[in-house]
Order: structure tokens, then sequence, then C-alpha cells
């Protein structure tokens, strides 16, 4: 009885086990999604070769692979850090089972951290409901799916999570220190910035409506614009502000990239990820509008905990902390973003979850199980009891059927859509080993950029990464490629590509391009010099 009574006292204090416990169930889940041989997005070709390059180089200063794009000029490897972390798992092992470990490793390491965030910062919540909504999150098919995906997703999030919990605790320098990191992490860093901003608006006008201050309010005769100011500086906000931004600044600044890498980062957080391109480049999926009736189906579990979170937050906001009213600030941000660019639901959905578990989890505090259970005895009848249990079975088969079918849905993604490891590994072959060092490749798509590279770096490239980068650099020739690649054309087709783009080789997958494979292989401008199950390679006739 004194073990048991030991162990128990060690399990409800000991915040440490139940974060290596989250951490085990995450990396069995999320480890048999990996499973696979195979990639659900090719940028995880060019992380693993990324991976490779920093191993032998350190840094990756210049990028000689696709001389026609912006990146030739601006090309800087914005997720160094994370190609860092890569570099012991592609190198124990073969370097794409490597990387897909390490995405294992991450997203499981991002559900230890959301608990022990939210177990840090919502005390009030029991411990069973801080771990109920952390493994909730498994729950959610579209966040699950950005989430295993083979890129930086889940270490932005151990990060942003990392920076919100140090925001809220006004621990500066840890803050300066993770905000320095983020900048060599991810491209996004932009998204620790905007967790600043909430939470310091929320602050400070909570801070001015309360008059926590009312003395400083006295010697500023009442103004309410000198209040707020005042209070920035009265209440430490600055230094917090300057904290997070002078370690932003600081990562952009003692950089081997600068100052190029601000030319960068304005293309790509805000010509890329706020303009969008999408009316005229043919971006990816993620970044097309998910749609708001598309978005809350697809994560229906999440729509019904907001739905009560809303709920107990309308009836119970006089009682709600600063930290409750930031995270629905960032809910609301998230969501809007991710309507317009489907990305972004891995923030929205962790977003999401925990502000509903600031706002459900004191609420189920204060609930006492115990007594609730013996008061139910005492007043209800038999056919209540009937009527409870055959709700609480419907509730329990719905969310088992809808979580049952978003895992089979990510299960076919993975281990029946995803690309093989081999992917155009034999073309690439080919291309290394009958043509020069440097020469252009003319393909058929942007996505075969990644693969291509990863087996073949000797060879240089149309568009990869990005078609955006290729547009940027010289409109008029990214309309050329789509109107070359599409296989509307059937004559000059060699000229052009010859005369605009420098190439002599045309390489042509043959999924989701028969129509330009067949006219290719019609046209006499072109010989067929190579060709397997997955592509075909040709050259100009001279």
């Amino acid at each position: 009885m004194l073990i048991a009574a030991k162990l128990k006292k060690y399990l409800s204090q000991n915040d440490y086990f139940w974060c290596l416990a989250v951490f085990l169930i995450g990396f069995v889940a999320f480890g048999a999604l990996q499973a696979a041989p195979q990639l659900m997005d090719p940028d995880s070709f060019y992380h693993a070769k990324m991976a490779l390059l920093v191993k032998t180089q350190g840094v990756v200063l210049d990028f000689p692979w696709l001389p026609l794009t912006a990146l030739k000029d601006f090309y800087i490897d914005q997720h160094w850090f994370y190609h860092l972390l890569l570099v012991p798992f592609v190198s124990v092992l073969p370097p794409l089972a490597g990387l897909k470990l390490a995405t294992a490793f991450l997203g499981a390491g991002f559900l230890a951290v959301f608990y022990w965030v939210l177990s840090h910062l919502n005390r009030r919540a029991p411990r069973w409901a801080n771990l109920f909504f952390t493994l909730f999150l498994l729950l959610c098919q579209p966040f699950i799916f950005r989430l295993n995906l083979a890129k930086a997703s889940a270490l932005s999030l151990i990060l942003l999570f990392l920076g919100f919990y140090f925001i809220s605790q006004r621990k500066n320098w840890q803050l300066f220190i993770l905000s320095w990191l983020f900048v060599y992490s991810y491209g996004g860093w932009s998204v620790l910035i905007v967790a600043l901003g909430f939470w310091v608006v929320v602050n400070v006008v909570g801070d001015y409506w309360q008059g926590s201050n009312p003395s400083f309010a006295e010697a500023t005769e009442g103004r309410r614009g000198s209040v707020i100011s005042g209070r920035v500086l009265w209440k430490g906000y600055l230094k917090l502000v300057g904290s997070c931004l002078g370690g932003l600044a600081a990562g952009l600044a003692i950089s081997p990239y600068f100052p190029k890498n601000l030319g960068f980062y304005w293309r790509q957080l805000v010509q890329i990820g706020m303009v969008n391109y999408q009316s005229v480049v043919k971006v990816g999926m993620e970044w097309r509008p998910y749609g708001l009736k598309n978005l809350f189906f697809a994560a229906a579990l999440l729509t019904i905990l907001l739905a009560a979170a809303l709920a107990v937050l309308a009836v119970n906001g006089r009682r709600q902390t600063r930290l409750t009213w930031t995270a629905l600030g960032l809910t609301v941000f998230f969501c809007l973003i991710t309507l317009k660019s489907q990305r972004y639901v891995e923030y929205f959905v962790p977003v999401a979850v925990f502000f509903s578990a600031l706002v459900l989890g004191p609420a189920l505090a204060a609930v006492k199980i115990r007594d609730f259970w013996q008061d139910w005895q005492k007043n209800n009848s038999l056919w209540r009891y009937a009527a409870v249990l055959a709700l609480a079975i419907f509730w329990l088969l719905g969310v088992a059927v809808l979580t049952g079918r978003g895992w089979q849905e990510n299960w076919r993604y993975y281990h029946e859509l995803g690309r093989p490891f081999s992917q155009y590994a034999g073309a690439a072959e080919w291309l290394k080993e009958n043509t020069a060092a440097g020469s252009l490749i003319f393909h058929s798509d942007w996505d075969d950029f990644p693969p291509l590279f990863y087996y073949n770096d000797r060879n240089y490239y149309i568009a990869g990464l990005d078609p955006t980068f290729l547009y940027q650099e010289n409109p008029e020739q990214y309309r050329r490629f789509e109107e070359l690649t599409s296989g509307a054309r059937t004559t000059g087709v060699a000229a052009d590509i010859h005369k605009y783009f420098g190439a002599s080789y045309f390489f042509a997958a043959r999924a989701g391009h028969q129509e330009l494979v067949n006219s290719l292989i019609a046209n006499p401008e072109f010989k067929t010099v190579y060709q397997d199950s997955e592509a075909m390679i040709f050259k100009i006739n001279e």
C-alpha cells in the first residue's frame, strides 16, 4: 500500500513522466503512418538532400541548381537548423528512411511540448483534462496529415508554443534565444511576432480597463494614449517586445546569408505567404483556400470542441484570464489565414485546442464526478439511466467513426498515394551519366525538381520548391514554361526550349503528363533516349 501511495503521488506530481508518455503514444502513432517507404510531399526529397549537404558542407551558401529563378540571387537555407537536426537520422539510416524517422520523432516531440506548456499554463485544470486535450490532437485528421509531412512543421510548432510560454511568463532571455533560433529553423518565424502582438494588446487593454496602476494613470493626468503607452513601459512589455524582436533581428543579421536573406524573406513571407500568386501561378495545393465548410467538416471533432468552448466563454467570459483571450485571438487569426491557404491548418488546430483547453479545463475541474454521480443516483429513474447510456454510446460511436475515418484516410495517403523512395531515380542517374555537369534539364513540372535534385545534383533545373520563384524572376519565362509543359503546342517546342531556356534534354514524368508525353513521342524534333515506368527523357534533335 505504501508503494502504491508513493507511486500515485509521483505520477500526480511528475510532469516529465506524462510528457514521456505522451511522446511515446505520439511516436507509435506517427511511426505507423511513416512505416511505408514513400513520401507524401515532393519537398521531402529536398530536405533529405539538404541534410546530406549540411552534413558535408555545414552551411549551403549558394544554390546553383535553379539558375533561372529568383533563388540564384536570394537563396538561403531557411530550414538550416531543421536540416542540422536531420543529420544524425540521415547518417545512421538510409537518408529517406532517416527523414521519416525524424518526422515521427519531431511530431511526437511537439505533442510532449504541447502537454508541458498546457500543464504549466492551465494549472486550474485537472491533469487528466490536460492529457485529454493533448491527445485530442491525434483525432484531427488535417492536422495529423500536415504534421506528418517530412518537413519542418513540427519543429516550427515546438518553437511557437515554447515561445508563447516564454512570452506569457515574461522570460526575456529565454525568449531572445528562442527567437534567434527560430530564424535559423523555419521561414515562418513571423508567427512568433503574431503571438507576441496578441498577448501584448490583450494585456495592455486589460491593464487600462482594470486600472491596475492608478498612481501612474494619475501621473499622466488621465490621458488615454499616455496611459496605454506608459503602461507598456511600466509593466515591462517593451522589454519583452525587445527580447523577441531583438532575437529575430540577431538571427537575421548574424547570418552567413545577410543581407540577401532580407530579400528572400520579403519574397517568401510577403509575396508568397501573404500576397500569394495563385491567380497567375500554378502553386501547390497547400497554398489554395480551404473553405469554411470544408475546414470545419474536415476537423469535425474540433468544431464540436470549439463550439463547447465558445459556449462556456459566453457564459463565463468575465472569469477568463488574459491568456485565454490571447488564445482566442490567435485562434481567430489562424482560422482566417487557413481559409486563405490550407497549409496553415497545422497552426489553427493546435492553437484552437489550446484555447479550448484554457476555457473548458477549469470548468471540468469544478465538476466533482463522484458527487455528481451520487446526486444522479438519488434523483433519476431507470429509464433516465437508459437514455443517458444510449446518448453516451451514440457520442462514443460518433467519435470512433470520425476518428477511424480520419486515420483511415491518412493511412491511405501515407501508405498508398505517396511517392516511392526511388521516384525518378533511374532517369536522374541516366542524366547524371550522360549529360555535361551543370547542363540545364527542362522538365515537365516544378515538383519534378526535388526527387531529381536528390538523386542528381550534377545537373541544373528550370523550376522547383515553388513556381513563384520562377515567376518572380521572369514572368514571361514562367508563361513559356507553363505553355511548353501543357502539351498543347506541337510545333516549335524544341526551338523554344533551346532558345529561351538553353536546354537540350526534356524530362517528362508520365503521371499527370501523359498528353505531354504523347506529344513529345510524336514530335520529330525530339528523340527518346531513356524511358521507364515513371518517366521519359527526350533529346532535342540537332
